[in-house]
Parts: structure tokens; sequence; C-alpha cells
């Protein structure tokens, strides 16, 4: 029986052998379980993106905003998490290829997060605003909604392993407008959970 190694090692010739950035591939899937497990989205970005630059935000943004808003959940939900496995395998190839630093991988983790949150919290916005109609303030009007980044997150200094710390607000108090109310305080614990 061949082990893991051996398996991992197979996986490569099979599949990375023939392709650029070769030994940058081969150390990813001997240590990444994500790359080995998906490693046909590395071999798609490696097709597709030379990974040779670091991606801005507005880039980030593009790529999110290819997820529609008015996908079903299940179908939401899978899309966000091909595309945070694709960026997460690029960028553990960009800094083992030595074209990024810590720094700036660490970064750009915090950058895409926050996009992605960001999208997040408009589909669930959204989801529910169908129901319960848009949180406004004791006149009616309607009210900002904020998410701040706290941690790791908050500094941009996220790495692979941490977890994101935010907090959701309403600008000012006051209640839903839809068939059916809440306060702004539920409403942001309905995005919270």
């Amino acid at each position: 029986m061949p082990n893991l190694f051996e398996l991992r090692q197979a996986l490569f010739v099979h599949h990375f052998a023939d392709m650029k950035c070769t030994l940058a591939v081969e150390k990813l899937l001997m240590v990444s379980d994500l790359a080995a497990k998906h490693y046909h989205l590395l071999k798609q970005l490696l097709i597709e993106d030379s990974c040779q630059t670091r991606l801005s935000l507005d880039a980030y943004r593009t790529l999110v905003l290819e997820i529609s808003l008015g996908s079903p959940l299940f179908v939401f939900e899978k899309k966000l998490r091909d595309l945070r496995n694709r960026h997460l395998i690029r960028l553990y190839l960009r800094e083992l290829s030595g074209l990024a630093t810590t720094e700036e991988t660490t970064y750009d983790w915090s950058l895409f997060a926050e996009v992605v949150i960001q999208h997040a919290m408009h589909y669930c916005n959204k989801q529910l605003s169908s129901t319960f109609g848009t949180p406004c303030d004791i006149n009616g009007n309607p009210v900002a909604f904020y998410t701040i980044a706290l941690g790791k997150l908050g500094g941009r200094e996220l790495n692979f392993s941490s977890d994101i710390d935010v907090i959701f607000v309403f600008s000012e108090s006051g209640q839903t407008n839809g068939e059916k109310e809440l306060s702004n305080y539920s409403a942001t614990t309905c995005l919270d959970s």
C-alpha cells in the first residue's frame, strides 16, 4: 500500500509534471491537504492564471461579484467555498514560489476575506429584506448597515488558520418596514447567525 508521500507524488506526476511552477506545485501538494483534495482547482488555476501578480481589492471584488446575489443559498455557499479554496491555493502557491512574502500573503488574504464578507452580508441582507423589509430609523428612513472587522482581519493580518471577528451594526435604532417587522437589533442578530 502506498504511503501519503507516494500518493501525493503520483498525483503530481499524473496531473502537474508538465506544467509551470513544478517545484512549488509539488511542494504545495505535499504540504496542503486542501490542494491535494482540490487538485482540479489547482490545475484550473495554473491554466488560467500565472499567479505572478498580487490581486487588488478591485480584482477581488470583481471575482466575488460573479457570484449572483439571486442564487439559491446552497449554490451561493458552494460558489463562495470554491472561490475561497481556489484563492487560498493561489496564495499558498505564490508564497511557496517566492512570489509573495508572508506579510503580503496575510494582507491579501485579509482583503479577500473583506470582500467575501461584504458580498455574503449583501446576500443575507437581501434574503432578510425579502421577508422583513428594510431596516429603518424611528421616522421610517432606511438606516446604514456596517460590518466592523476586529482582530487579525481588522489589522489586515489574517493568516490561513485565523478565525474572523466581526461586529454587525445599524446606524440607528428602529425596525424593519416589511409585512413582518423586526427591530434593527433583531435583524442584526439574524444576519449574524
